[in-house]
């Protein structure tokens, strides 16, 4: 008999706990309509930004995103906002759930000084819950990265105009 070929589109993700895999996923955003200034993330509507570092799992772990800018200040649960940049925690997900989630963003590139953005991921709670890690640059995803411990990587980005205070 025939092999029957899937209907979603293959796509590539970093998987940090194993080789690279090619998976098939469907969308939950596929029927959302968000208004303006959010976008869809694992079906919920979420503040939408210039730069956007989102992050999702299954399971009742805490894991949290930390974001340290250019300029050395770090986002995360115990400083949501930094002033300079007008970067925003706007999500902290401490009881997981299906989605549970975690947004910051960066709401304007003139504030965005140029330089590495150093992406944290920590598992908080020290649960084995598979989180994955998305970047966004202008509502384009750019990065994916997945893991079940804590995670470290740097994303250029910025207006070269814009310099720290």
């Amino acid at each position: 008999p025939p092999t029957e070929v899937p209907t979603e589109a293959p796509i590539q993700t970093r998987d940090l706990t194993a080789a690279p895999t090619l998976e098939t996923e469907i969308d939950p955003c596929q029927n959302v309509v968000c208004p303006d200034g959010e976008a869809c993330f694992e079906g919920v509507c979420i503040t939408d930004g210039v730069l956007a570092f989102r992050l999702s799992w299954s399971g009742f772990s805490d894991v949290d995103i930390h974001e340290t800018t250019p300029c050395g200040v770090e986002i995360s649960y115990r400083d949501r906002v930094d002033e300079f940049t007008g970067g925003n925690l706007d999500i902290d997900d401490t009881n997981g759930g299906s989605p549970a989630i975690e947004n910051l963003v960066f709401p304007d590139f003139d504030r965005l000084p140029f330089g590495n953005y150093e992406l944290y991921i920590n598992n908080y709670s020290g649960g084995s819950d598979l989180w994955t890690a998305e970047v966004y640059i202008e509502g384009m995803n750019t990065d994916t990265f997945m893991g079940t411990d804590e995670f470290r990587t740097s994303i250029p980005a910025g207006d070269r105009d814009v310099t720290c205070p």
